[in-house]
């Protein structure tokens, strides 16, 4: 039976995409963009290019704004855009941190937590970030109540991030959980799904983006669209409080 359910912060419980896309346009309207399709290519680009930076700003190996500037630098380059102006990016930065004070949920979600809640599963965060950053997120979504402070768990506070196993036993020893009664729900198949796995978690892959993974790791559910949120209740929950 599972008995905790914990959420991936971005692009699982609100659409990351939309802050992304107004901030891009504001900061880069040189570039021509010519469908929605294209921006969540771009997006999809953004996102790889900030994993695979995020590890050496976690190591204090860059500041945060290397980061910043690394991984827009490299999503341009990646979309052939060879003009690359710093302070645009940080422009770009600042447009977008001001967009995410503005974020929505998915509306499946507020309901989702509320039915696990209203049977008595524990609900929870594990994130990868600055922990002020993600708390703010949390907070902007209305979401602040939902879950015990000592259920959020933010990379930012500990010495490893996702997809180290350490953070997901973490979640598993300050509830005194067996991993195999806890569950994960994440969009990002390597830090979220093989990470929650590794620990033994059970997972349910958000994979509203369309991705491929190259991991032979198999999740226990998989939804493609905010619509399929409300499958987590029934696929897991359903039969055993009928």
């Amino acid at each position: 039976m599972i008995r905790a359910v914990y959420f991936d912060v971005d692009d699982t419980l609100y659409d990351q995409l939309l802050p992304f896309k107004a901030a891009f346009k504001k900061a880069f309207p040189n570039i021509v963009i010519t469908n929605n399709s294209c921006y969540e290519r771009i997006f999809k680009i953004f996102r790889t290019c900030s994993d695979s930076i995020f590890p050496k700003y976690e190591e204090k190996q860059v500041s945060v704004e290397e980061m910043w500037i690394k991984r827009m630098s490299d999503t341009l380059n990646n979309i052939r855009e060879s003009d690359i102006d710093y302070r645009r990016i940080l422009n770009f930065q600042r447009i977008y941190n001001d967009e995410l004070e503005h974020i929505k949920p998915f509306s499946q979600i507020p309901q989702l937590i509320s039915s696990l809640k209203a049977i008595n599963v524990s609900v929870g965060i594990i994130s990868n970030g600055d922990h002020k950053h993600q708390i703010d997120k949390i907070v902007s979504l209305g979401l602040e109540n939902a879950f015990l402070q000592k259920n959020i768990l933010i990379s930012g506070d500990y010495s490893f991030s996702k997809p180290d196993r350490r953070i997901f036993e973490k979640a598993l020893g300050d509830e005194q959980i067996e991993s195999n009664c806890t569950l994960y729900v994440g969009d990002n198949f390597y830090s979220d799904v093989y990470g929650a796995k590794t620990a033994g978690l059970r997972t349910v892959w958000f994979n509203h983006r369309n991705r491929h993974p190259r991991f032979e790791v198999k999740p226990d559910l998989i939804i493609n669209s905010p619509q399929e949120l409300s499958k987590i209740y029934s696929y897991f929950f359903k039969g055993e409080h009928n």
